[in-house]
């Protein structure tokens, strides 16, 4: 696979879980808005959203087309989410919420490893793009968001196992 294609697949990949993310970022900011809970996703969300913009631009940069299917298939995958974690609801609504949180923790990871393998392949990609982002920025967005949603997803794991 040449580099280019390898690339091509790896960011729209990459895509189509930003997608799945804003989804459930979407989700979990809405349910708890008026919260310091709410406050937080809100903000984790629209982080999500700029990175999404961002990882989209460079596609665009390099001439990728949107790899529909994935896309699509990511929207599906988040509806069949959702679906779990509703039926994880009947064993209280905070280990749905723990569950909902740390999938969006682990969307966040793979994030900020996209970032960290992109800062690494940065002498490769410069030529190809001729500007590539702040990666640093990014992996230091990417690790605040982290941070953010431990602190949130720990205290929902203390409520959700107390009872």
């Amino acid at each position: 696979m040449a580099a280019e294609d390898a690339l091509d697949v790896y960011l729209n990949d990459h895509l189509a879980g930003a997608a799945a993310g804003v989804e459930l970022a979407e989700k979990l900011a809405a349910d708890a808005d008026g919260t310091p809970m709410g406050r937080t996703l809100a903000g984790i969300l629209a982080d999500i959203r700029a990175d999404q913009e961002v990882l989209d631009g460079l596609r665009v940069a390099f001439g990728f087309k949107q790899h529909t299917v994935k896309a699509a298939g990511s929207w599906v995958a988040e509806k069949f989410a959702r679906m779990r974690f509703a039926a994880a609801t009947r064993q209280g609504e905070e280990l749905a919420l723990l569950m909902q949180l740390e999938a969006l923790h682990m969307g966040v990871s793979g994030k900020l490893s996209l970032w960290q393998c992109l800062q690494a392949a940065r002498p490769v990609m410069a030529p190809l793009v001729g500007v590539t982002p702040d990666l640093d920025a990014l992996i230091a967005r990417a690790q605040d968001q982290l941070a953010r949603l431990e602190a949130e997803r720990l205290r929902v794991a203390e409520a959700a196992f107390a009872h």
